[in-house]
């Protein structure tokens, strides 16, 4: 989605929180998807919302075209820090979560929530009638949505791909 509607992004930062350890896992699985795109990938990694500050800079210095911000509570939590900051270092940045494009982040790739629980309630129904959890299926995430913010797309002068739009579950204005 990043090349789609920044089509000049060489090299992407994949923002890390070291206590998530998701993380790891989303990095290496980014890491091939970025090689198989022949895109140039570095880390970010913090610990703590503090950090988040000295993260742009290095970035800059670094030649940083584009960002990935995985779902985490704690970028959540410190979204509007974090849209601030892209902004202000005019990076497009897709985040893993969909508050980020209501708070004017450029879009969000995310699960949808609704399913996801609607998923975790049939679990713990048939667990409650008896079920073993041990032997419920282990279940992932198959829905997902696109949200773009055109207020934002605009403010870093990029042009969102009709077909992108398309995909999207929200355009938000």
């Amino acid at each position: 989605m990043l090349r789609e509607i920044a089509p000049r992004t060489k090299r992407v930062a994949f923002l890390w929180h070291l206590n998530n350890p998701i993380h790891e896992k989303l990095f290496k699985a980014v890491e091939r998807e970025s090689t198989r795109l022949s895109l140039e990938l570095r880390e970010f990694a913090v610990r703590a919302p503090t950090e988040l500050g000295a993260t742009f800079p290095a970035m800059r210095s670094e030649g940083i075209d584009a960002l990935f911000v995985p779902g985490d509570a704690m970028f959540s939590h410190e979204r509007h820090v974090l849209v601030r900051q892209t902004a202000s270092f005019r990076l497009p940045a897709v985040y893993g979560d969909r508050l980020f494009p209501d708070d004017g982040g450029l879009m969000s790739f995310s699960v949808d929530l609704v399913e996801l629980c609607q998923r975790a309630a049939s679990h713990v129904y048939r667990i409650l009638r008896g079920a073993r959890a041990g032997d419920l299926p282990v279940e992932e995430a198959v829905k997902f949505d696109v949200v773009i913010n055109v207020a934002a797309a605009n403010a870093l002068g990029l042009n969102i791909p009709a077909e992108l739009r398309e995909r999207a579950e929200l355009v938000v204005r």
